[in-house]
């Protein structure tokens, strides 16, 4: 295997940014958050003096008591996370480790290990990067498993961390490259990402009823809860729900064309992901330089060959997954 210490590309700088830039405005948000969530505990807490039998109150008050707990605890881990970025910035290197690869794994701190010839392993952190969300968490999603195309030529660049770790920047297959086009966007493409704008929007509909019914039939909550509680929160969520679809049907309108991938499948990586309000497992496939994810595991496996199509942004970017052939 071959090492090489080298300061960071233009792309890598840019990722770093990105990543550090998120990590700076992320927390603040939750400070906000907590300290409004604080704000609204407190005030129910000076309502429990009044009702102290107010079953309602009190798990309405310890839930928002439990949420600013939580606001502040990931405001902390952001700034940390935005404090290392900084210093990788700063370092302005990278080291690349070239070779051919044995075996890839999980390792029990959450790297992912790359066993080279001749005995010697890189480990580092990949960056899983969920469509359509905040690319904050990419580095730190809790990874289940990890396969790779074994008996290959690979390069790896990383920047390097303390205890033999580091942030996975680039990975290349050198005998595994993609092919990347860009094409006209069809109209059944087009279909198809109005259909699950349209699913989207009947699942969170759905949701809010649920909600309401719960509110409206349960006899645990006060006026006092359901008017300082649960009404505006329930109403915030509606109001960013339409302002989001109707954002994404515009981006969606917008889009004329679709950047087209096919290649071998060279990663397969299967992690924890934020969907809506819940956490599920999701799948990052690789092919090529790019990785893209998905809710199916038994998509592909490491050398079965993949078409994938995203629709275009205007900078060149690409942006909504709309087909995987």
């Amino acid at each position: 295997m071959q090492q090489k210490t080298i300061p960071l590309s233009a792309r890598d700088v840019l990722t770093l940014q990105s990543l550090r830039n998120v990590n700076h405005t992320e927390p603040v948000a939750f400070i906000i958050t907590g300290t409004l969530m604080l704000t609204m505990g407190l005030l129910m807490t000076w309502l429990l003096r009044m009702h102290p039998q107010d079953t309602g109150l009190w798990i309405f008050t310890l839930f928002l008591l439990g949420t600013a707990t939580f606001c502040f605890y990931h405001s902390r881990k952001k700034r940390q996370l935005r404090n290392i970025f900084e210093e990788l910035l700063k370092a302005n290197r990278k080291v690349t480790y070239s070779g051919r690869l044995i075996h890839m794994e999980l390792t029990p701190r959450n790297t992912i290990r790359y066993k080279f010839e001749g005995g010697r392993s890189v480990e580092a952190y990949p960056l899983l990067v969920q469509d359509g969300a905040s690319p904050a968490s990419g580095y730190s999603r809790r990874m289940i498993s990890a396969m790779g195309l074994d008996r290959s030529p690979v390069t790896l660049e990383v920047a390097p961390l303390q205890e033999n770790t580091g942030f996975m920047l680039h990975i290349a297959y050198e005998d595994q490259p993609a092919q990347v086009s860009e094409q006209p966007i069809l109209a059944e493409d087009r279909k198809f990402i109005m259909k699950e704008i349209i699913l989207l929007g009947i699942i969170f509909l759905i949701l809010l009823f649920v909600l309401y019914l719960f509110i409206s039939f349960t006899s645990k909550f006060s006026k006092a809860a359901l008017l300082m509680g649960w009404i505006p929160p329930a109403a915030i969520i509606a109001a960013g729900l339409i302002i989001l679809l109707s954002r994404y049907r515009r981006s969606v309108k917008s889009a004329t064309h679709k950047i087209v991938i096919t290649g071998v499948v060279t990663e397969k990586i299967t992690a924890w992901a934020r969907v809506g309000k819940s956490s599920m497992l999701q799948t990052w496939y690789r092919v090529g330089p790019e990785t893209f994810e998905s809710n199916d595991a038994s998509l592909a496996h490491p050398g079965q060959k993949l078409q994938i199509a995203f629709t275009a942004r205007k900078d060149g970017s690409r942006g909504r997954l709309i087909a995987i052939r």
